[in-house]
């Protein structure tokens, strides 16, 4: 669950931030953080809407079937209209996940994840001018796969939920 103030004031503050802020690659990742917040919390909200709202229709709809007097046409099912709806929408074309489809997601995974891509951008700017401290005083210098020293504002994401909003959209 989605707390409503912690996540406005987490934008909010992402916005004064961002309006202090003059670096464009620190700028963006900052816009990617505020992105990201607001659509996953928008996610959020909706995916509550409808597990909240489907089981309520699906129960008054059934309440007005068995209600119903019995069809006078012998081979009526009014249950039919549902599975011909069911099957129109599982036929229906999925959009296509283009580049920035793909970026608009890996944002809100990552936000919902709770991985800050400002944060990671501090991180990878911290090692880097670590690593040229050693190089100005001379100190050999070691890079391994393990440092993660990189300065590239699409740092990899670490979101652990990706499958989770895949399924969701599936199913919705």
């Amino acid at each position: 669950m989605v707390n409503v103030r912690s996540t406005v004031q987490e934008i909010v503050a992402l916005q004064i931030r961002l309006y202090e802020t003059q670096g464009k690659d620190e700028r963006r990742a900052l816009e990617e953080d505020i992105t990201g917040k607001i659509l996953w919390f928008c996610w959020c909200g909706v995916s509550s809407e409808v597990d909240q709202l489907l089981p309520t229709v699906l129960k008054h709809i059934r309440r007005k079937l068995d209600s119903m007097p019995p069809p006078s046409i012998p081979d009526y099912d009014p249950r039919r209209g549902f599975r011909a709806i069911a099957e129109i929408i599982q036929k229906t074309p999925r959009a296509d996940r283009g580049d920035d489809m793909t970026h608009l997601q890996r944002i809100i995974l990552d936000a919902g994840a709770d991985v800050s891509r400002h944060e990671l951008w501090l991180s990878a700017r911290a090692a880097e001018q670590a690593r040229w401290r050693r190089v100005l005083r001379g100190d050999p210098i070691v890079d391994n796969q393990e440092t993660g020293l990189s300065t590239s504002p699409e740092a990899p994401s670490t979101s652990t939920v990706h499958q989770e909003l895949d399924t969701d959209t599936r199913r919705l």
